[in-house]
């Protein structure tokens, strides 16, 4: 479950990614995606920070990132942020 600003605690995510070594029945896992802006909570937007804190966990864990795009201007717009700062 997400928190009111369309974020999840950085601990639960990095809680949530499975190893290779892990138990054979649960899929290791590869990516984490994060949307901008965010439906599910009236089109929030995710912060720069936010999306580099979770860029910095993917990075330790050998994961990649994938930023949901499909708002991404409107969130650069209400940012002030360039959108290439934003993925």
């Amino acid at each position: 479950r997400g928190n009111s600003d369309g974020t999840m605690d950085i601990s639960l995510i990095e809680a949530a990614i499975r190893h290779p070594e892990g138990e054979l029945y649960y899929p290791t896992t590869r990516l984490i995606c994060l949307e901008n802006t965010h439906a599910n909570y009236g089109g929030r937007c995710i912060s720069v920070e936010y999306t580099d804190r979770v860029g910095e966990i993917a990075k330790k864990h050998g994961l990649k990132l994938h930023i949901d795009g499909a708002r991404i201007f409107n969130a650069s717009t209400a940012l002030g942020v360039p959108v290439g700062r934003l993925v």
